[in-house]
């Protein structure tokens, strides 16, 4: 991955639920809204099945910020690797776990094999530099079956979406 600029909100914030508002009058220029933008990280890891060793092909890896917002998802591919866009420097934890919707079926897990954000240790990503081994091995996971029905008449309710997470 090539290291460019982290993207950032207006008076130089890295996340949406800290940016400045900028108001803005129909018909007018609104001066002095400038950026400084800094050097980005990357990551980069691999996930592999705990039981075989085998790059795993498809699992969804999400880097969490400090705020526990959501900075991004990437699937990894078929060696089982993934590379970060871009990001900002600062602290993240990293979740690995089968999309919603795939056949894929591996329990979710957050780097250093911790089963919660609250345990999973922080990945520091530096500006300028590329943060490797961030890896996973995970193992298979469980499935929940059940049926979702209509609370005033009982009848089966299609297509209703149901996940549950760790």
């Amino acid at each position: 991955p090539g290291l460019e600029y982290a993207p950032q909100f207006y008076d130089e914030k890295a996340s949406v639920l800290y940016a400045e508002t900028v108001n803005v009058t129909d018909g007018k220029f609104t001066s002095g809204i400038d950026g400084r933008l800094e050097k980005a990280g990357d990551a980069s890891g691999r996930v592999t099945s705990a039981e075989t060793g085998k790059a795993l092909r498809g699992i969804d890896v999400c880097y969490y910020a400090r705020t526990e917002e959501l900075i991004g998802c990437m699937l990894t591919n078929a060696a089982g690797e993934y590379s970060t866009p871009p990001i900002a420097r600062g602290e993240y934890r990293v979740l690995f776990a089968s999309p919603f919707e795939s056949s894929l079926n591996y329990a979710a897990q957050f780097y250093g094999g911790a089963v919660s954000i609250n345990s999973s240790p922080y990945v520091t990503i530096e500006a300028g530099k590329l943060t490797t081994g961030i890896d996973a091995q995970m193992t298979v996971g469980g499935r929940i079956t059940g049926a979702v029905t209509n609370g005033g008449d009982g009848k089966a309710l299609e297509g209703a979406f149901v996940c549950a997470l760790p």
